[in-house]
């Protein structure tokens, strides 16, 4: 705003009518602002450009909340932000006189610990002339051209008076900056507002020139000086500040102004535009936005001032609004009365705005103090979770040629390939929405880490980035993640040695390098929300490896000494975790905690009476906000359907005693299934018990939900190639999980590979390891089939390139490879196991496989699921599929049949089919 004379020239002719949609390309980072709470605020605004506006007013050109406080009076509701101008700052002997003490941040600080947001903004007052004494009655000043010999030109040049003057008052500004940054505030800043004012006149006149000093020179010299504050407020360690850059548009006359983009400093220098208006009504303010919105598609448009103008009154906010006019922000100016105008908006236009559902007030704001971070509760969270499931075999698998973590070579052993070393492939974002989509609200993500560190426990760049991307697959979704440290615990055996044990002696030997590991996760993740949510350890185990409760391996049995050493370690362990996590700030600071019993177990059992003590030696973390959960695992026997529901039932009640009860803390099931869920194709209980499958599983989770615990699946539903596609390999049972949560009503979008009929796969074989395997086929009858048809990109080397077949008897088959393309025979070959591809030659090589499928009896092509067995990675997997994806729909229970494209098919041929939710093969 102007201060001594009317500044405002208001066309009232508008061109045209233009849309106001909001673009979607606006950066998630601020241009400088580095401090937690900057980039809190910044988010903040970011969230609510588009959905919101939020409310300011102009602190009178002084240092005080007096106008927000008349706001308050005629509304009952403060402005959510409140402005600051530096206009004073050139005055001598501070605080003298009755001038403002900018030193005195204490009316700053009372409005942001009160909750609400700041704005700072600099009308830059220079001298008349270079010898003009500037007294301590603030007079000797000016920002307007007309009255100061003062050249902006010149403020960049070396050696001038114009030049020491613009670094001194730099430095005044840059010292209260400074303080308001060490007591954690950051605000928006809007310096050199206005620059272009009538400058951008299409025809000359003699009020064709800027308003203000800093623009009289022209763009390129008014450009020159941003850039030259900016950089010297990053100079200066200033990262507090959200710059805004204020446009003058067309100054609402298109036909007698241009844009003032050439204005413009940069993206990189600015992180909103704001636009000046006065009695501009809501179709001017529709304009306004939607020509600045375009000029400038990748930045936030904000009202930077507005008022009453000789045209009258502003537009209402609510009109504003409906018309398309959505301002991030908007900022009423104080009641000057400057010329003939009063430009404070008149009570019944703040009673609108206030008033309205689309305007922020500061009673509506978040907690945007970074230290005192508000996430919903750990109750609250495990509630809202809904149905989980685990991103399985993938981030947390591993292999290991060193065992002796006392050595280099134990850690680090692999590099990010290690994703697909357990025989997944490599996760996409699509399989994560397939999940969404579903129905399911939280996923579990197990991280292995220390074949990805030093010995230290500093993480590789590459992995910790590999991890943030599958993070966000599932957090970009509006998912629940978690993160934890998964197979750096677990059982030794002769292959595997894990470093993080219930043991007092390992606490002791590796808490640094723990406490390292989770600083780094928990740093790179720290300005997260409260959807991320990190687990300490998976199945930490004593030094016995004793499963179930500690000390149950012991050579001489049970030893309530070492047990109780273990659960020790295990609340050392958590209490380590806690306070690592909360000591990097950010939203850390109250994001919500998992820590798990000891091996996860679930305390229940008939068979010992030392089963309970994982939960009633278990601990509860010191923890100042006591965002923390509890998880445990169980995989029970369902061969006895109503002793599981038994075990299940009594397994709740003991959580509910032990831990939410005792420890007044929520509780997970980070992992469950049935006892043989690693059986192996064909041999689980979905494969052989089916129904009573989804009945335990409907149980399951109708009696955690009704208590309150939270529930991840193990593995199952997606897993191997359909990850890739992608789709449900079991999609009945997460149907079933997805109806026990939901609803009998509930109908999920499930796909399945038989939605990819026509599908081909094409990928790179990496082996490792001479007589390494990859899988081309796994779990088939080969009375079903023809043969397995598999295309290489070349033809292999003699003796390079074998099948293996794995069959009913104990004798293994091979068949060589000599031709780029070979069609394997599978006539009475009976159940196959898996048929695998096999390097013979000891070099380490690649092989191409452009196509790999199945030819059944009829002559139709089924696609195989190819994948690591061992001894070789793969990569460069591709699946193409012309064939839109089909919802799997449950057939009624009455014995109709269905086709593998979900068609009902009343006189079946040969081929596979569906009735009752299982395959039927009709021969």
């Amino acid at each position: 705003m102007r201060i001594k004379k009317l500044k405002l020239l208001i066309a009232t002719a508008m061109a045209m009518l233009m849309t106001g949609n909001m673009t979607a390309a606006i950066p998630t980072e601020p241009v400088t602002a580095q401090t937690d709470a900057a980039k809190k605020l910044y988010s903040y605004f970011v969230e609510q450009y588009g959905q919101k506006t939020i409310s300011s007013v102009m602190a009178d050109v002084n240092w005080n909340n007096t106008i927000a406080g008349k706001v308050y009076k005629l509304t009952g509701k403060y402005p959510a932000m409140n402005c600051y101008d530096f206009i004073h700052i050139y005055v001598p002997n501070q605080g003298s006189n009755g001038w403002i003490n900018y030193s005195d941040i204490t009316p700053v600080t009372e409005w942001h610990n009160a909750g609400g947001i700041v704005q700072l903004m600099w009308h830059f007052n220079v001298p008349l002339t270079e010898t003009t004494e500037v007294k301590a009655d603030g007079s000797g000043v000016t920002c307007t051209p007309s009255e100061t010999t003062f050249k902006a030109s010149n403020a960049l040049a070396s050696g001038t008076w114009e030049n020491k003057w613009f670094y001194e008052q730099m430095d005044k500004v840059i010292a209260v900056v400074l303080k308001l940054q060490e007591a954690g505030i950051a605000a928006t800043w809007r310096p050199f507002h206005e620059a272009a004012g009538n400058a951008t006149l299409k025809s000359g006149a003699s009020w064709g020139k800027s308003w203000f000093w800093w623009g009289y020179d022209g763009a390129d010299t008014f450009k020159k000086l941003w850039i030259a504050m900016y950089d010297y407020f990053q100079q200066k360690g200033v990262q507090n500040l959200i710059w805004i850059w204020t446009t003058q548009n067309y100054n609402g006359d298109s036909s007698s102004y241009n844009q003032d983009t050439d204005w413009y400093p940069g993206d990189q220098y600015c992180d909103m535009v704001a636009r000046d208006l006065y009695g501009y009504d809501a179709d001017k303010n529709l304009q306004e936005f939607t020509e600045i919105q375009t000029a400038y598609p990748n930045k936030m448009v904000v009202l930077g001032e507005c008022g009453k103008g000789d045209s009258g009154e502003q537009g209402k906010m609510s009109d504003c609004w409906t018309k398309g006019a959505k301002w991030g922000h908007f900022m009423v100016w104080y009641q000057s009365g400057q010329g003939s105008t009063d430009t404070m908006c008149s009570d019944t236009w703040w009673k609108d705005a206030m008033s309205s559902s689309n305007v922020i007030t500061r009673d509506q704001l978040p907690n945007l103090d970074p230290s005192k971070v508000e996430f919903e509760s750990a109750t609250q969270a495990v509630k809202n979770m809904g149905v989980g499931w685990n991103l399985g075999n993938t981030l947390e698998a591993y292999r290991q040629t060193e065992t002796d973590m006392t050595k280099a070579a134990y850690w680090g052993q692999q590099d990010v390939t290690s994703e697909t070393c357990w025989g997944q492939y490599v996760t996409k974002p699509e399989l994560l929405k397939m999940f969404k989509d579903a129905g399911y609200g939280a996923i579990r993500v197990p991280v292995t880490w220390f074949n990805h560190t030093d010995i230290d426990g500093n993480i590789d760049a590459a992995w910790m980035k590999r991890v943030h991307e599958v993070v966000d697959y599932v957090i970009s979704q509006g998912m629940y993640c978690i993160i934890n440290v998964h197979h750096d615990t677990g059982a030794d055996g002769d292959s595997f040695k894990s470093w993080i044990k219930a043991d007092a002696t390992s606490y002791t030997n590796n808490k640094t390098r723990y406490e390292n590991i989770w600083n780094q996760i928990a740093t790179e993740f720290k300005d997260y929300g409260e959807k991320l949510l990190f687990e300490g350890y998976n199945e930490m185990l004593d030094s016995y490896n004793s499963w179930n409760y500690a000390s149950s391996n012991t050579s001489s049995g049970y030893s309530a000494a070492e047990a109780l050493k273990s659960y020790n370690a295990i609340n050392n362990y958590a209490q380590s975790f806690v306070n690592v996590v909360r000591a990097t700030g950010g939203n850390n600071a109250a994001r919500n905690l998992i820590v798990n019993t000891y091996a996860a177990s679930h305390g229940y059992g008939t068979w010992s009476t030392h089963l309970a003590e994982v939960l009633t030696k278990m601990k509860k973390p010191s923890d100042e906000n006591s965002h923390l959960i509890f998880e445990v695992h169980t995989y029970p026997n369902i061969e006895n359907l109503t002793s599981a529901k038994t075990e299940i039932d009594n397994m709740i009640s003991g959580l509910n005693t032990n831990i939410v009860e005792r420890l007044g803390c929520p509780v997970i099931i980070g992992e469950w299934g049935t006892s043989n869920v690693d059986k192996g194709v064909g041999k689980t209980d979905y494969d052989v018990r089916r129904s009573d499958m989804l009945e335990f599983v409907d149980y399951f989770i109708k009696q955690t939900k009704a208590t309150g615990i939270g529930t991840f699946y193990w593995m199952g539903l997606s897993d191997g190639l359909s990850r890739t596609f992608p789709a449900f390999t079991q999609a009945d049972l997460a149907q079933k999980m997805l109806q026990a949560w939901y609803g009998s009503d509930y109908n999920p979008t499930l796909p399945t590979k038989d939605s990819y009929s026509d599908a081909t796969i094409s990928c790179t074989v990496n082996y490792t390891d001479q007589y390494g395997e990859f899988n081309l086929v796994q779990g088939i009858n080969a009375a079903d089939y023809q043969y397995l048809r598999l295309e290489l990109g070349s033809a292999p080397a003699a003796n390079s390139l074998q099948f293996k077949i794995y069959g009913d008897t104990d004798t293994d088959k091979v068949e060589a490879i000599t031709n780029k393309n070979k069609n394997l025979q599978l006539a009475g070959l009976g159940n196959i196991t898996r048929i695998t591809l096999q390097l013979l030659s000891s070099a380490p090589s690649s092989a191409k496989i452009n196509k790999v499928y199945l030819v059944k009896k009829d002559g139709s092509k089924e696609i195989a699921e190819p994948s690591v067995f061992w001894g070789c990675t793969i990569s460069d997997v591709e699946v193409v599929t012309g064939i839109q994806n089909v919802t799997y729909k449950p057939a009624d229970n009455d014995a109709a049949i269905y086709n593998l494209s979900g068609q009902r098919v009343t006189s079946p041929t040969r081929g596979i089919y569906i009735r009752n939710g299982k395959k039927v093969i009709i021969k």
